[in-house]
Protein backbone atom coordinates (compact mmCIF):
# COMPACT_ATOMS: atom_id res chain seq x y z
CA UNK A 1 0.00 0.00 0.00
CA UNK A 2 2.45 2.47 0.85
CA UNK A 3 4.80 1.37 -2.46
CA UNK A 4 1.50 2.64 -4.48
CA UNK A 5 1.48 6.00 -2.50
CA UNK A 6 4.95 6.65 -3.62
CA UNK A 7 4.13 5.78 -6.93
CA UNK A 8 1.59 8.38 -7.25
CA UNK A 9 3.66 11.15 -5.34
CA UNK A 10 6.02 10.70 -8.00
CA UNK A 11 4.25 10.44 -11.21
CA UNK A 12 2.39 13.72 -9.93
CA UNK A 13 5.18 16.46 -10.83
CA UNK A 14 6.22 14.30 -14.33
CA UNK A 15 2.45 14.71 -14.87
CA UNK A 16 2.63 19.13 -14.32
CA UNK A 17 5.48 19.59 -15.88
CA UNK A 18 4.52 18.21 -19.61
CA UNK A 19 0.97 20.50 -19.28
CA UNK A 20 3.32 23.25 -18.12
CA UNK A 21 5.32 22.30 -21.22
CA UNK A 22 2.40 21.57 -23.54
CA UNK A 23 0.66 25.32 -22.89
CA UNK A 24 4.14 27.08 -23.34
CA UNK A 25 4.62 24.93 -26.58
CA UNK A 26 1.19 26.11 -27.70
CA UNK A 27 1.31 29.39 -27.11
CA UNK A 28 4.86 30.12 -28.87
CA UNK A 29 3.16 28.05 -31.81
CA UNK A 30 0.31 30.54 -31.32
CA UNK A 31 2.25 33.67 -31.35
CA UNK A 32 5.21 32.34 -34.02
CA UNK A 33 1.64 31.85 -36.28
CA UNK A 34 0.25 36.01 -35.58
CA UNK A 35 3.42 37.07 -36.15
CA UNK A 36 4.87 34.98 -39.11
CA UNK A 37 5.09 37.17 -42.05
CA UNK A 38 3.24 37.41 -45.25
CA UNK A 39 5.26 35.21 -48.27
CA UNK A 40 6.08 37.68 -51.32
CA UNK A 41 3.63 35.46 -53.56
CA UNK A 42 0.53 35.88 -50.86
CA UNK A 43 -2.36 36.94 -53.02
CA UNK A 44 -4.33 40.42 -51.79
CA UNK A 45 -8.53 40.56 -52.39
CA UNK A 46 -8.88 43.79 -53.58
CA UNK A 47 -11.92 45.99 -54.48
CA UNK A 48 -13.45 44.95 -58.33
CA UNK A 49 -12.55 47.60 -61.09
CA UNK A 50 -15.46 48.42 -62.85
CA UNK A 51 -15.90 48.26 -66.84
CA UNK A 52 -15.41 51.77 -66.88
CA UNK A 53 -11.83 51.73 -65.20
CA UNK A 54 -13.57 53.31 -61.60
CA UNK A 55 -13.22 51.09 -58.77
CA UNK A 56 -16.42 49.33 -57.26
CA UNK A 57 -17.22 50.92 -53.80
CA UNK A 58 -20.79 49.15 -52.99
CA UNK A 59 -22.76 46.64 -54.59
CA UNK A 60 -25.71 44.05 -54.22
CA UNK A 61 -29.04 43.15 -54.94
CA UNK A 62 -32.26 45.31 -55.86
CA UNK A 63 -34.51 42.19 -57.19
CA UNK A 64 -34.85 38.66 -57.87
CA UNK A 65 -33.15 38.68 -60.75
CA UNK A 66 -31.10 42.21 -60.65
CA UNK A 67 -27.79 43.40 -59.33
CA UNK A 68 -26.18 47.17 -58.47
CA UNK A 69 -23.28 48.04 -57.97
CA UNK A 70 -21.72 51.96 -57.27
CA UNK A 71 -18.54 53.20 -58.13
CA UNK A 72 -15.77 55.64 -57.04
CA UNK A 73 -17.26 57.86 -59.94
CA UNK A 74 -20.28 57.94 -58.69
CA UNK A 75 -22.37 56.12 -61.39
CA UNK A 76 -24.64 53.60 -60.39
CA UNK A 77 -25.33 50.67 -62.46
CA UNK A 78 -28.25 47.87 -62.88
CA UNK A 79 -27.57 44.61 -64.21
CA UNK A 80 -29.84 41.54 -64.69
CA UNK A 81 -33.37 40.98 -65.88
CA UNK A 82 -36.64 41.33 -63.78
CA UNK A 83 -38.16 44.19 -61.44
CA UNK A 84 -36.64 46.51 -59.24
CA UNK A 85 -38.56 45.34 -56.46
CA UNK A 86 -35.62 45.70 -53.88
CA UNK A 87 -35.78 42.06 -52.77
CA UNK A 88 -32.47 40.23 -52.00
CA UNK A 89 -32.65 36.76 -51.46
CA UNK A 90 -32.37 35.26 -47.84
CA UNK A 91 -33.70 39.25 -46.36
CA UNK A 92 -36.83 40.48 -45.68
CA UNK A 93 -38.60 42.31 -47.87
CA UNK A 94 -37.85 46.22 -47.58
CA UNK A 95 -39.65 49.29 -48.95
CA UNK A 96 -36.34 51.48 -49.61
CA UNK A 97 -33.41 50.61 -52.47
CA UNK A 98 -30.28 49.28 -50.87
CA UNK A 99 -28.24 52.41 -52.11
CA UNK A 100 -30.21 54.62 -49.16
CA UNK A 101 -27.91 55.97 -47.30
CA UNK A 102 -25.60 56.86 -49.86
CA UNK A 103 -27.94 58.64 -52.48
CA UNK A 104 -25.97 61.56 -52.21
CA UNK A 105 -23.02 59.61 -53.74
CA UNK A 106 -24.93 59.04 -57.21
CA UNK A 107 -24.58 61.40 -60.12
CA UNK A 108 -25.16 59.51 -62.99
CA UNK A 109 -27.59 56.01 -63.46
CA UNK A 110 -27.24 53.99 -66.33
CA UNK A 111 -30.04 51.13 -65.99
CA UNK A 112 -29.03 47.45 -68.56
CA UNK A 113 -31.17 46.38 -70.71
CA UNK A 114 -33.40 43.74 -69.10
CA UNK A 115 -34.46 45.47 -66.26
CA UNK A 116 -38.48 45.91 -65.95
CA UNK A 117 -39.07 48.73 -63.80
CA UNK A 118 -37.51 51.57 -61.60
CA UNK A 119 -38.52 51.01 -58.19
CA UNK A 120 -40.46 53.47 -56.41
CA UNK A 121 -38.14 56.32 -54.43
CA UNK A 122 -35.56 54.74 -56.45
CA UNK A 123 -33.57 57.42 -56.86
CA UNK A 124 -35.17 59.84 -55.09
CA UNK A 125 -33.33 63.06 -53.57
CA UNK A 126 -30.09 61.59 -55.41
CA UNK A 127 -29.45 65.64 -55.46
CA UNK A 128 -26.13 65.46 -57.13
CA UNK A 129 -27.88 62.96 -60.21
CA UNK A 130 -27.14 64.57 -63.75
CA UNK A 131 -27.64 61.60 -66.35
CA UNK A 132 -30.10 58.29 -66.03
CA UNK A 133 -29.90 55.84 -68.80
CA UNK A 134 -33.37 53.70 -69.44
CA UNK A 135 -33.24 51.18 -71.39
CA UNK A 136 -36.29 50.20 -73.66
CA UNK A 137 -37.30 46.98 -71.11
CA UNK A 138 -38.49 49.34 -68.64
CA UNK A 139 -41.90 49.14 -68.49
CA UNK A 140 -43.27 51.12 -65.49
CA UNK A 141 -41.37 53.82 -63.43
CA UNK A 142 -42.50 54.02 -60.10
CA UNK A 143 -44.03 56.85 -57.62
CA UNK A 144 -41.28 59.53 -56.63
CA UNK A 145 -38.93 57.36 -58.55
CA UNK A 146 -36.41 60.84 -59.15
CA UNK A 147 -38.15 63.01 -56.83
CA UNK A 148 -36.02 66.03 -56.02
CA UNK A 149 -33.70 64.96 -58.36
CA UNK A 150 -32.61 68.87 -58.83
CA UNK A 151 -29.09 68.60 -60.56
CA UNK A 152 -30.84 66.09 -63.39
CA UNK A 153 -31.15 68.12 -66.74
CA UNK A 154 -33.02 65.94 -69.26
CA UNK A 155 -34.58 62.85 -69.79
CA UNK A 156 -35.64 60.33 -72.06
CA UNK A 157 -38.91 57.82 -71.26
CA UNK A 158 -38.86 54.34 -73.29
CA UNK A 159 -41.52 53.46 -75.53
CA UNK A 160 -43.00 50.87 -73.27
CA UNK A 161 -43.76 52.95 -70.38
CA UNK A 162 -47.72 54.02 -70.38
CA UNK A 163 -47.89 55.54 -67.17
CA UNK A 164 -46.16 58.20 -65.43
CA UNK A 165 -47.01 57.83 -61.71
CA UNK A 166 -47.42 60.11 -58.44
CA UNK A 167 -44.25 62.90 -58.18
CA UNK A 168 -41.93 60.68 -60.04
CA UNK A 169 -40.17 63.47 -61.51
CA UNK A 170 -41.26 66.00 -59.33
CA UNK A 171 -38.95 69.15 -57.98
CA UNK A 172 -36.58 68.11 -60.68
CA UNK A 173 -35.55 71.79 -60.21
CA UNK A 174 -33.03 71.51 -63.38
CA UNK A 175 -35.18 69.83 -65.81
CA UNK A 176 -35.60 71.70 -69.06
CA UNK A 177 -35.87 68.77 -71.72
CA UNK A 178 -38.49 65.86 -70.82
CA UNK A 179 -39.50 62.94 -74.08
CA UNK A 180 -42.17 61.24 -73.14
CA UNK A 181 -42.83 57.78 -75.01
CA UNK A 182 -45.79 58.09 -77.65
CA UNK A 183 -47.89 54.72 -76.10
CA UNK A 184 -48.14 56.87 -73.00
CA UNK A 185 -51.80 56.84 -71.35
CA UNK A 186 -52.03 58.41 -68.11
CA UNK A 187 -49.87 61.22 -66.25
CA UNK A 188 -50.72 60.82 -62.36
CA UNK A 189 -50.86 63.64 -59.91
CA UNK A 190 -48.27 65.79 -59.03
CA UNK A 191 -46.06 63.96 -61.83
CA UNK A 192 -43.68 66.67 -62.98
CA UNK A 193 -44.86 69.37 -60.40
CA UNK A 194 -42.09 72.00 -59.50
CA UNK A 195 -39.73 71.49 -62.22
CA UNK A 196 -39.38 75.04 -62.70
CA UNK A 197 -36.83 74.82 -65.21
CA UNK A 198 -39.03 72.98 -67.96
CA UNK A 199 -40.15 75.41 -71.00
CA UNK A 200 -41.84 73.19 -73.19
CA UNK A 201 -43.46 69.82 -73.10
CA UNK A 202 -44.87 67.70 -75.93
CA UNK A 203 -48.00 65.73 -74.42
CA UNK A 204 -48.23 61.90 -76.85
CA UNK A 205 -51.71 61.54 -78.64
CA UNK A 206 -52.69 58.57 -76.77
CA UNK A 207 -52.47 60.27 -73.03
CA UNK A 208 -56.01 60.21 -71.69
CA UNK A 209 -55.88 61.15 -68.27
CA UNK A 210 -54.26 64.09 -66.77
CA UNK A 211 -54.02 64.12 -62.44
CA UNK A 212 -54.00 67.20 -60.24
CA UNK A 213 -51.39 69.37 -60.43
CA UNK A 214 -49.31 67.24 -62.57
CA UNK A 215 -47.30 70.36 -64.22
CA UNK A 216 -48.09 72.54 -60.65
CA UNK A 217 -45.21 75.03 -60.45
CA UNK A 218 -43.95 74.84 -63.94
CA UNK A 219 -43.05 78.40 -63.81
CA UNK A 220 -40.92 78.50 -67.14
CA UNK A 221 -43.69 77.07 -69.10
CA UNK A 222 -45.08 78.82 -71.82
CA UNK A 223 -47.53 77.09 -73.62
CA UNK A 224 -49.20 73.81 -73.41
CA UNK A 225 -51.66 72.08 -76.12
CA UNK A 226 -54.00 68.99 -74.58
CA UNK A 227 -53.90 66.45 -77.43
CA UNK A 228 -57.63 65.43 -78.39
CA UNK A 229 -57.04 62.06 -76.88
CA UNK A 230 -57.34 63.48 -73.38
CA UNK A 231 -60.31 62.74 -71.65
CA UNK A 232 -60.31 64.13 -68.11
CA UNK A 233 -58.09 66.72 -66.68
CA UNK A 234 -57.80 67.07 -62.68
CA UNK A 235 -57.81 69.98 -60.31
CA UNK A 236 -55.12 72.58 -60.68
CA UNK A 237 -53.02 70.62 -63.33
CA UNK A 238 -50.98 73.75 -64.22
CA UNK A 239 -51.42 75.77 -61.09
CA UNK A 240 -48.73 78.46 -60.73
CA UNK A 241 -47.26 78.10 -64.53
CA UNK A 242 -46.80 81.75 -64.10
CA UNK A 243 -44.95 82.18 -67.56
CA UNK A 244 -48.26 80.15 -69.39
CA UNK A 245 -49.46 82.79 -71.65
CA UNK A 246 -50.94 80.03 -73.91
CA UNK A 247 -53.09 77.26 -73.55
CA UNK A 248 -55.16 74.81 -76.43
CA UNK A 249 -57.51 72.11 -75.21
CA UNK A 250 -58.35 69.17 -77.71
CA UNK A 251 -61.61 67.44 -78.82
CA UNK A 252 -61.53 65.27 -76.25
CA UNK A 253 -61.84 66.64 -72.67
CA UNK A 254 -66.04 65.31 -71.91
CA UNK A 255 -65.54 66.85 -68.22
CA UNK A 256 -63.78 68.98 -65.59
CA UNK A 257 -63.66 68.64 -62.11
CA UNK A 258 -66.10 69.89 -59.36
CA UNK A 259 -65.30 73.04 -56.94
CA UNK A 260 -64.03 71.21 -53.81
CA UNK A 261 -61.35 71.40 -50.84
CA UNK A 262 -57.84 69.82 -49.98
CA UNK A 263 -54.08 70.10 -50.17
CA UNK A 264 -54.79 73.18 -47.35
CA UNK A 265 -57.35 75.08 -49.45
CA UNK A 266 -59.97 75.26 -51.96
CA UNK A 267 -59.73 73.39 -55.20
CA UNK A 268 -61.56 74.84 -58.26
CA UNK A 269 -62.39 73.17 -61.89
CA UNK A 270 -60.01 76.20 -63.10
CA UNK A 271 -56.69 74.37 -64.39
CA UNK A 272 -54.69 77.46 -64.99
CA UNK A 273 -55.06 78.77 -61.58
CA UNK A 274 -52.26 81.27 -60.70
CA UNK A 275 -51.52 81.61 -64.50
CA UNK A 276 -51.69 84.86 -63.99
CA UNK A 277 -50.17 85.55 -67.35
CA UNK A 278 -52.40 83.41 -69.30
CA UNK A 279 -53.94 85.44 -72.25
CA UNK A 280 -54.91 82.70 -75.04
CA UNK A 281 -57.26 80.09 -73.75
CA UNK A 282 -59.11 78.17 -77.25
CA UNK A 283 -60.64 75.14 -77.31
CA UNK A 284 -61.17 72.63 -80.06
CA UNK A 285 -63.84 73.39 -82.70
CA UNK A 286 -64.57 69.87 -82.92
CA UNK A 287 -65.21 69.43 -78.93
CA UNK A 288 -68.72 68.52 -78.61
CA UNK A 289 -69.36 69.76 -74.93
CA UNK A 290 -67.35 72.80 -74.83
CA UNK A 291 -65.92 75.78 -77.19
CA UNK A 292 -63.88 79.08 -76.81
CA UNK A 293 -65.09 82.44 -77.46
CA UNK A 294 -63.18 85.54 -76.02
CA UNK A 295 -60.36 83.53 -74.41
CA UNK A 296 -63.44 81.72 -71.87
CA UNK A 297 -63.73 78.19 -72.23
CA UNK A 298 -67.70 77.46 -72.24
CA UNK A 299 -69.80 74.37 -71.78
CA UNK A 300 -71.75 74.64 -74.64
CA UNK A 301 -75.24 72.90 -73.66
CA UNK A 302 -75.19 74.88 -70.33
CA UNK A 303 -73.75 78.04 -71.37
CA UNK A 304 -71.62 77.61 -68.03
CA UNK A 305 -68.46 79.79 -68.70
CA UNK A 306 -66.40 76.72 -66.89
CA UNK A 307 -62.68 78.51 -67.16
CA UNK A 308 -61.55 82.11 -67.72
CA UNK A 309 -58.07 83.74 -67.34
CA UNK A 310 -56.22 87.13 -67.41
CA UNK A 311 -57.44 87.80 -71.16
CA UNK A 312 -60.76 86.74 -70.97
CA UNK A 313 -63.94 88.83 -71.74
CA UNK A 314 -67.06 86.98 -70.61
CA UNK A 315 -69.41 87.18 -73.77
CA UNK A 316 -72.78 89.36 -74.02
CA UNK A 317 -74.42 87.20 -76.91
CA UNK A 318 -75.99 85.42 -74.86
CA UNK A 319 -74.03 82.16 -75.36
CA UNK A 320 -72.73 82.08 -71.15
CA UNK A 321 -75.93 82.51 -68.79
CA UNK A 322 -74.15 81.16 -65.83
CA UNK A 323 -70.53 82.20 -64.91
CA UNK A 324 -69.33 78.15 -62.79
CA UNK A 325 -67.61 77.58 -59.43
CA UNK A 326 -63.61 78.66 -59.62
CA UNK A 327 -63.85 79.59 -63.93
CA UNK A 328 -61.50 82.64 -62.59
CA UNK A 329 -59.85 81.50 -59.36
CA UNK A 330 -56.60 83.56 -58.84
CA UNK A 331 -56.47 83.96 -63.03
CA UNK A 332 -55.05 87.61 -62.37
CA UNK A 333 -58.00 89.07 -64.12
CA UNK A 334 -57.64 92.77 -63.49
CA UNK A 335 -60.94 93.83 -65.31
CA UNK A 336 -64.56 92.27 -66.01
CA UNK A 337 -67.89 93.47 -68.00
CA UNK A 338 -70.48 90.76 -66.82
CA UNK A 339 -73.42 91.24 -69.04
CA UNK A 340 -77.00 90.75 -68.06
CA UNK A 341 -77.63 87.71 -69.74
CA UNK A 342 -75.40 86.19 -66.67
CA UNK A 343 -77.98 85.12 -64.21
CA UNK A 344 -75.85 83.09 -61.61
CA UNK A 345 -72.60 83.40 -60.12
CA UNK A 346 -71.13 79.92 -58.79
CA UNK A 347 -69.09 80.18 -55.64
CA UNK A 348 -65.29 81.47 -55.75
CA UNK A 349 -66.06 82.13 -59.39
CA UNK A 350 -63.87 85.20 -58.78
CA UNK A 351 -62.22 84.54 -56.24
CA UNK A 352 -57.98 85.39 -55.29
CA UNK A 353 -58.43 88.33 -58.74
CA UNK A 354 -56.05 89.80 -56.34
CA UNK A 355 -55.69 92.46 -59.79
CA UNK A 356 -59.42 93.09 -59.61
CA UNK A 357 -60.40 96.54 -58.75
CA UNK A 358 -64.44 97.07 -59.53
CA UNK A 359 -67.42 94.99 -60.68
CA UNK A 360 -70.68 95.45 -61.07
CA UNK A 361 -73.25 92.91 -60.39
CA UNK A 362 -75.94 92.31 -63.44
CA UNK A 363 -79.32 93.49 -62.88
CA UNK A 364 -80.72 89.83 -63.96
CA UNK A 365 -79.28 88.89 -60.71
CA UNK A 366 -80.95 87.71 -57.54
CA UNK A 367 -78.18 86.43 -55.31
CA UNK A 368 -74.49 86.26 -54.91
CA UNK A 369 -73.45 83.19 -53.74
CA UNK A 370 -70.31 82.32 -51.19
CA UNK A 371 -67.15 83.28 -51.69
CA UNK A 372 -68.00 84.92 -55.28
CA UNK A 373 -64.77 88.05 -54.61
CA UNK A 374 -63.20 86.65 -51.35
CA UNK A 375 -59.67 87.58 -51.79
CA UNK A 376 -59.71 90.76 -54.14
CA UNK A 377 -57.82 92.44 -52.00
CA UNK A 378 -57.67 95.80 -54.55
CA UNK A 379 -61.23 96.50 -54.57
CA UNK A 380 -62.66 99.55 -54.65
CA UNK A 381 -65.97 100.19 -55.98
CA UNK A 382 -68.83 97.30 -56.08
CA UNK A 383 -72.01 98.10 -57.51
CA UNK A 384 -75.15 96.05 -56.16
CA UNK A 385 -78.23 96.10 -57.99
CA UNK A 386 -81.57 96.68 -56.29
CA UNK A 387 -82.56 93.08 -57.29
CA UNK A 388 -79.89 91.37 -54.96
CA UNK A 389 -81.94 89.77 -51.86
CA UNK A 390 -78.98 87.80 -50.63
CA UNK A 391 -75.57 87.71 -49.96
CA UNK A 392 -73.43 84.55 -49.21
CA UNK A 393 -71.04 83.97 -46.68
CA UNK A 394 -67.04 85.72 -47.50
CA UNK A 395 -68.82 86.58 -50.82
CA UNK A 396 -66.48 89.69 -50.20
CA UNK A 397 -64.11 88.25 -47.52
CA UNK A 398 -60.76 90.16 -47.22
CA UNK A 399 -61.64 92.77 -49.54
CA UNK A 400 -60.49 95.77 -47.47
CA UNK A 401 -59.85 97.77 -50.32
CA UNK A 402 -63.60 98.35 -50.57
CA UNK A 403 -64.60 102.39 -50.31
CA UNK A 404 -67.78 102.63 -52.04
CA UNK A 405 -70.91 100.30 -52.54
CA UNK A 406 -73.45 101.41 -55.14
CA UNK A 407 -76.64 99.75 -54.44
CA UNK A 408 -79.38 102.08 -56.33
CA UNK A 409 -82.00 101.35 -53.93
CA UNK A 410 -83.16 103.02 -50.84
CA UNK A 411 -81.35 102.80 -47.27
CA UNK A 412 -84.30 100.92 -46.45
CA UNK A 413 -83.84 98.64 -49.18
CA UNK A 414 -80.14 97.56 -48.64
CA UNK A 415 -80.88 96.88 -44.85
CA UNK A 416 -83.55 94.64 -46.59
CA UNK A 417 -80.94 92.33 -47.83
CA UNK A 418 -79.88 89.32 -46.54
CA UNK A 419 -76.05 89.80 -45.99
CA UNK A 420 -73.86 86.37 -44.39
CA UNK A 421 -71.21 86.62 -42.29
CA UNK A 422 -67.29 87.43 -43.51
CA UNK A 423 -68.53 90.14 -45.65
CA UNK A 424 -67.22 93.16 -42.68
CA UNK A 425 -65.26 95.14 -45.75
CA UNK A 426 -68.87 95.44 -47.44
CA UNK A 427 -70.65 96.14 -44.14
CA UNK A 428 -67.66 99.05 -43.44
CA UNK A 429 -67.49 100.65 -47.01
CA UNK A 430 -69.58 103.93 -47.42
CA UNK A 431 -72.69 103.44 -49.44
CA UNK A 432 -74.49 105.18 -52.22
CA UNK A 433 -78.24 104.55 -52.46
CA UNK A 434 -80.31 105.62 -55.36
CA UNK A 435 -84.17 106.30 -55.81
CA UNK A 436 -85.06 102.95 -55.06
CA UNK A 437 -86.50 101.87 -59.06
CA UNK A 438 -84.76 98.94 -61.10
CA UNK A 439 -82.36 101.00 -63.46
CA UNK A 440 -83.02 99.50 -66.89
CA UNK A 441 -80.22 99.56 -69.88
CA UNK A 442 -80.88 101.63 -73.11
CA UNK A 443 -81.78 99.10 -75.71
CA UNK A 444 -82.89 99.26 -79.67
CA UNK A 445 -85.12 95.68 -78.73
CA UNK A 446 -88.50 96.25 -77.49
CA UNK A 447 -88.53 94.55 -73.93
CA UNK A 448 -84.75 93.67 -73.48
CA UNK A 449 -84.50 94.83 -70.22
CA UNK A 450 -81.16 93.39 -69.61
CA UNK A 451 -80.22 95.70 -72.44
CA UNK A 452 -78.18 92.41 -74.33
CA UNK A 453 -79.77 92.82 -77.40
CA UNK A 454 -82.09 89.92 -77.67
CA UNK A 455 -85.15 89.06 -75.80
CA UNK A 456 -84.30 86.23 -73.11
CA UNK A 457 -86.73 84.62 -70.38
CA UNK A 458 -84.15 86.93 -68.52
CA UNK A 459 -86.08 90.06 -69.52
CA UNK A 460 -89.46 88.40 -68.67
CA UNK A 461 -88.28 87.94 -64.82
CA UNK A 462 -86.98 91.36 -64.66
CA UNK A 463 -90.43 93.26 -65.67
CA UNK A 464 -92.03 90.62 -63.40
CA UNK A 465 -90.18 91.85 -60.56
CA UNK A 466 -90.71 95.59 -61.47
CA UNK A 467 -94.17 94.35 -61.59
CA UNK A 468 -94.36 93.21 -57.70
CA UNK A 469 -92.66 96.18 -56.81
CA UNK A 470 -95.32 98.48 -57.69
Amino acid sequence: MKKRYLSILLILPLCLGLTIAALASGETEEKLLVEEPMPEDAIVEEAEPAQNGATIVDSGYCGIGLTWELDDEGTLTVSGTGEMDYTEPGKPLTLDPPWDNIREAVKKVVIEDGATSIGNSAFAQCTGLTSIEIPDSVTSIGGHAFWNCESLTSLCIPDGVTTIEYRAFAECASLSSVTLPNELSRIESLAFSDCTSLKSILIPANVTYIGDWAFRGCTSLSEIAIPDSVIEIGYHVFENCTKLRSAYIGAGLTHIPEMGYGMGGGMSPNFFAGCTKLISLSVSEYNPNFHSTNNCMIETESKTLVIGCAGSIIPADGSVTRIGEGAFFDSGLTTVTIPNSVTDIGRSAFSGCAGLTTVTIPNSMTGIDESVFSGCVRMKSVTIPLGITSIGKNAFHNDWGIVSVNNGGTESQWEAIDIDTGNEPLREASFEYGSGSLEIPPSDVQGDMDGDGVLTPNDAAIILRICSEG
